[in-house]
C-alpha cells in the first residue's frame, strides 16, 4: 500500500514538473493539467485512506 502511495505521489510531482515547464503554446499542456487533476485527487484520496487504516476505533 505504501509503494501505490509513493508511486501516485511521484506521478503527480512529475505531472506538476511539466505543467510547470511546458510553454502555454504546447499542445500537451491540456494532458497535463487533466492528469495533474486526477493525479492530484488520487493522492489525496489514497493519503486519507491510508491515514485511516492505521486509526484503531
Amino acid at each position: 500500500m505504501s509503494v501505490s502511495l509513493l508511486f501516485i505521489l511521484a506521478c503527480t510531482a512529475i505531472c506538476i514538473y511539466f505543467l510547470i515547464e511546458l510553454p502555454s503554446d504546447d499542445p500537451n499542456r491540456n494532458t497535463f493539467v487533466i492528469m495533474t487533476g486526477i493525479f492530484g485527487f488520487a493522492s489525496i484520496w489514497f493519503l486519507i485512506t491510508f491515514i485511516k487504516s492505521f486509526i484503531k476505533k
